[in-house]
C-alpha cells in the first residue's frame, strides 16, 4: 500500500479533515515540482561542483498564495540569480495593467467601495491589494472626468434636461452637496449627458455657469429647456440661449400640486391634471387647465395660484405631436439620478470630490455608450421638421 493511501486512511481514521489532508499534499508537491523546474532550468543539482562559475545559480524563493477548491496554497516559488527562471508550473497572477485594472474599474462603475473591491480581488486571484492600492488604480479613471469635461459637443441639441440630485461627500466634515445634471437630445433623436457639475447647493447660476461651459465647447443652438420649477432656472438659460423656450416638468408640478389637497382629494385632482398636459392641442390644454382651476379653487385656493401667471406650461406645443410625450417633464434627467443613487448605494459618503467624480463620470459614460446609436421615442418621425425649427429659429 502506498504511504499516501496508507496516510489517507489514517486521515479518515482518525477523524481529520480531508480538505486539510489533499491541501497540504497538494501544497507539498507543487512546491517540490517547482524546485525541480528551477534544477532542470540550471541544468545542475543542488550543491553540485558543475553548477560553480556557471554564471547563475539559484537565489532563494518568494512566497505566493494560490487559492483552490481544498484550501489556500502557500508556495514558494525558486528564483534565480540572473532573474530568467520563469516556472509554468502555476498560472501567472493577472496581469494589473490590462486585466486587473479593467476588473477593478468595472468594479468601481458599479459603486463597489474600495475596500470591498480589495477583498474580491484578493478571493479572485489570492493576492492581497489594499483599500489604497485599488483608489490608486481607480485615479485611472481620472484622464476620462477631465476628457468628459473638456470634450467638444453637438452644436445643436432640441431639448436639454436640467436636474439635480443630492450625494454624500467629505470636506473636513460630511455633507449632502446637489450634482448638477445637463442631459440632450439632438434632431435626429440621439441622446447624451451633456456635462455634470458639483455645487454645494442647486441654483439656477449654477445651471448658467454650466450652459456657458458648453457653449464655449461648441454648444450654439437648443430649442427648450426642461426643469423642475427653480426659481430663476427660465431666466438664467435664456441668458446663454436667448432664443430657447422653457418648458416646467408637469411631473413636478403636479406632485407640488398633491401636497396642497388633501388625500381624499388626491385622485380625482391627479386625473384631472393628467387631462390637462396629455390634451391634443395648446387651446384644449388651457381650457381644460381653466376648468381645473375652476373646479378647485373655492375649496384650494393656493392650488389655483399655483397656475398663475406661468407662461412654461404648454411650450411643449410648438414642437411636432410624436416627440411632446418625451418633453412635457424631466423624467429622462430623474431616470438617471435615481440609477445614479442605486450605483451609490453601497458608499455612505465619497470621502472627497475626485472620487465621487470618478463613479458619477464612469457612470454617464457607460450611459452615453448605451445610447450610442439609438434614436429616443418618436424622434425619428420628426427629424426634418426638428432641424427647421433650427434654421427658423436664427
Amino acid at each position: 500500500m502506498h504511504d499516501f493511501t496508507t496516510e489517507l486512511i489514517q486521515c479518515l481514521s482518525s477523524g481529520t479533515d480531508p480538505l486539510e489532508f489533499f491541501r497540504s499534499h497538494l501544497e507539498k508537491a507543487i512546491n517540490h515540482l517547482l524546485e525541480t523546474e528551477r534544477t532542470a532550468f540550471l541544468d545542475y543539482e543542488k550543491w553540485d561542483p558543475i553548477g560553480y562559475n556557471s554564471g547563475n545559480s539559484r537565489n532563494g524563493y518568494y512566497t505566493r498564495s494560490l487559492k483552490t477548491m481544498y484550501g489556500t496554497l502557500q508556495l514558494q516559488v525558486p528564483r534565480d540569480r540572473l532573474g530568467e527562471f520563469n516556472q509554468q508550473t502555476i498560472p501567472p497572477h493577472t496581469q494589473r495593467a490590462e486585466d486587473l485594472e479593467r476588473t477593478v474599474i468595472q468594479l468601481y462603475q458599479k459603486g463597489i467601495t474600495t475596500r470591498e473591491i480589495a477583498d474580491l480581488i484578493e478571493k479572485m486571484v489570492g493576492h492581497h491589494y489594499s483599500a489604497t492600492t485599488i483608489s490608486n488604480i481607480a485615479k485611472l479613471l481620472d484622464k476620462d472626468v477631465k476628457a468628459f469635461h473638456t470634450r467638444t459637443v453637438k452644436p445643436r441639441v432640441v431639448a436639454v434636461y436640467c436636474d439635480a440630485t443630492y450625494l454624500n461627500v467629505r470636506r473636513d466634515t460630511v455633507g449632502k452637496e446637489a450634482l448638477h445634471l445637463l442631459v440632450g437630445i439632438d434632431a435626429e433623436g440621439f441622446k447624451e449627458v451633456l456635462d455634470y457639475a458639483l455645487y454645494p447647493t442647486e441654483s439656477a447660476e449654477n445651471y448658467k455657469e454650466m450652459l456657458f461651459s458648453l457653449r464655449n465647447r461648441g454648444l450654439k443652438e437648443v430649442l427648450l429647456f426642461i426643469s423642475d420649477g427653480l426659481v430663476g432656472l427660465p431666466q438664467r438659460v435664456t441668458d446663454v440661449f436667448p432664443l430657447a423656450r422653457h418648458q416646467a416638468c408637469w411631473t413636478h408640478l403636479q406632485r407640488n400640486v398633491l401636497r396642497k389637497v388633501r388625500p381624499a382629494d388626491a385622485g380625482a385632482v391627479t386625473a384631472a391634471i393628467r387631462r390637462v398636459h396629455q390634451a391634443e392641442s395648446l387651446s384644449q390644454a388651457q381650457e381644460r387647465l381653466q376648468e381645473v382651476v375652476e373646479e378647485w379653487r373655492g375649496r384650494y385656493p393656493k392650488l389655483a395660484l399655483m397656475f398663475e401667471g406661468r407662461d412654461n406650461l404648454f411650450s411643449y406645443f410648438a414642437f411636432p405631436e410624436p416627440i411632446r410625450n418625451s418633453i412635457y417633464t424631466n423624467n429622462l434627467c430623474e431616470s438617471l439620478n435615481k440609477r445614479l443613487k442605486r450605483v451609490t448605494r453601497s458608499k455612505e459618503q465619497f470621502p472627497h470630490e475626485d472620487a465621487l467624480e470618478r463613479t458619477v463620470c464612469a457612470n454617464f459614460l457607460e450611459c452615453n455608450e448605451k445610447w450610442e446609436g439609438r434614436k429616443h421615442r418618436g424622434w425619428s418621425k420628426v427629424t426634418v421638421e426638428l432641424s427647421e425649427m433650427f434654421a427658423s429659429s436664427v
